[in-house]
């Protein structure tokens, strides 16, 4: 049974809003349905708190900070449950430092209908943190229909996507119902690897795909978040349009600025993703587009396949990884202990930017919901990537086996 009062005391607090850590303790308020809010931050006195009420955690000098949030979790349930459940995810994510993430929406049915959003929202109550739905914006063959989007917002749906398949006009119309009633607008302009490993056709078709979201988000008027980048290009047409003002956001994934294209010969399948691996060139463009801010976000895009399909030729296997466990590691190696930005930018791009493209709380703040990180960054902390302690359903990975620095300890979660 909870207590109703949780002091995390010990805490290294890490935040964007602060221009330097704060040692201090944090005092969260539970009540009987679950939900946790921060109730002080400081030097918290619990003089007058009943000590049978009251949970201490130390943090022991460890870093805190605002949950993490992903904006691209395929979860595959409903449908395809034998690669991943709500609740698998849910444990990957939690291990991964997650207490929110959001569901992308190619399940089967699709949540083009009020009923798949219930669903989920449902059948996530006990998972072991937030989930939630994303809806679609156009449903139908080809995608030409356009969805409820209200009505699909109003059953608990957190966001609407689509896909570089959505036919302009549908998109067009999308965005402005969005604009109108404020939802949270995200879009992959990702195309699938079509002969084997190296394929560059869907590069250009990321980059038409992005060229067109962003041409459709100034006629509008719908900030947008573009999820996923993986080419120069794209970042190029991000930078420039977001230089000429149009509201955009945009996010890449860890294996887009660690890998290029050749890695797959080393680790096989498990690096054939959707968007594919690029050159060096379009590796060394995400990692600018991250150092200068043209990128806001990183999410995992976790994509779970049973090892049948990732067992198969090049060009039959099936696309994706799953990141969820690794992503914070994997980002702090890569970007942080290699000084291309400091830990403070990349809890800003695992935490308050993801809250913000959702219109949700991302910071550490008196009222504020308990969404909370526990975590150790140094170089010296470094860990073995294990299949053993691998949390999701699936374990189509390239990271076991390899060494990483940054481990996530704890996380805390609101579950309104």
């Amino acid at each position: 049974m909870q207590k109703k009062y949780t002091l995390i005391k010990n805490a290294r607090l890490i935040d964007h809003s602060l221009s330097s850590l704060q040692n201090c303790s944090i005092l969260i308020e539970n009540d009987e349905k679950g939900q946790s809010r921060i109730v002080e931050i400081g030097r918290v006195r619990i003089d007058g708190i009943d000590p049978t009420g009251l949970f201490i955690y130390d943090a022991k000098s460890h870093y805190v900070s605002a949950g993490f949030v992903d904006l691209c979790t395929h979860a595959r349930e409903p449908g395809y449950m034998s690669a991943e459940t709500l609740k698998s995810a849910s444990l990957a994510a939690c291990a991964g430092g997650f207490t929110t993430f959001l569901t992308t929406p190619d399940t089967s049915p699709r949540p083009d209908d009020p009923s798949i959003i219930k669903y989920v929202v449902s059948n996530s109550l006990s998972a072991s943190c937030k989930v939630l739905p994303c809806a679609c914006a156009a449903t139908g063959k080809d995608e030409s229909q356009l969805c409820d989007i209200v009505s699909l917002m109003e059953n608990g749906a957190a966001a609407v996507s689509c896909t570089s398949y959505t036919p302009p006009d549908i998109l067009l119309k999308a965005m402005k119902i969005c604009a109108e009633h404020s939802y949270p607008f995200i879009i992959k302009c990702s195309e699938p690897v079509q002969n084997g490993y190296l394929d560059y056709l869907p590069k250009i078709k990321e980059d038409v795909a992005t060229a067109t979201a962003v041409v459709l988000a100034a006629e509008s008027g719908c900030p947008i978040h573009i999820s996923c980048l993986s080419s120069a290009r794209s970042v190029d047409i991000v930078r420039r349009a977001k230089d000429a003002g149009v509201k955009i956001t945009c996010g890449t994934c860890p294996q887009y600025f660690i890998f290029e294209e050749h890695d797959i010969l080393f680790f096989g399948n498990n690096l054939k993703l959707m968007p594919p691996l690029g050159t060096a060139e379009d590796k060394n463009a995400i990692t600018e587009g991250i150092k200068d801010g043209t990128i806001d976000c990183i999410s995992s895009d976790h994509s779970p396949q049973p090892e049948a399909l990732k067992n198969k030729s090049p060009k039959e296997a099936a696309c994706g990884m799953i990141s969820l466990q690794t992503l914070f590691p994997a980002s702090y190696t890569h970007l942080v202990s290699r000084g291309v930005i400091s830990l403070q930018r990349l809890v800003e791009m695992i935490a308050y930017n993801p809250a913000r493209v959702l219109h949700r709380e991302g910071e550490l703040k008196v009222a504020s919901r308990a969404d909370i990180t526990v975590f150790s960054a140094s170089g010296r902390d470094t860990h073995e990537i294990l299949r053993a302690d691998n949390k999701s359903a699936s374990y189509n990975s390239p990271f076991f086996g390899q060494t990483l620095c940054g481990t996530v300890i704890k996380t805390f979660f609101d579950r309104y």
